[in-house]
């Protein structure tokens, strides 16, 4: 009898282990995800601040006035 609730025990910590073992692959992978929305928005900020400063380059070029009355 010993023998078979140690069999038990042994399966019940098998199960705990693997269970732990997937939750930190979720964790990692939710911060792998959060630092790729990250870069992401970093780089799309980027775009858009280029982007603006291309718009006010042109503006300047063509004589018109920088700011809207």
């Amino acid at each position: 009898m010993d023998i078979a609730r140690g069999e038990m025990v042994e399966g019940e910590l098998d199960g705990l282990i693997e269970r732990r073992f997937r939750q930190k692959d979720f964790d990692e992978e939710s911060e792998l995800w959060k630092e790729s929305v990250r870069a992401y928005e970093e780089q799309r900020q980027q775009m858009a601040r280029l982007e603006w400063h291309a718009f006010h380059c042109r503006l300047r070029g063509t004589g018109q006035p920088w700011r809207l009355s």
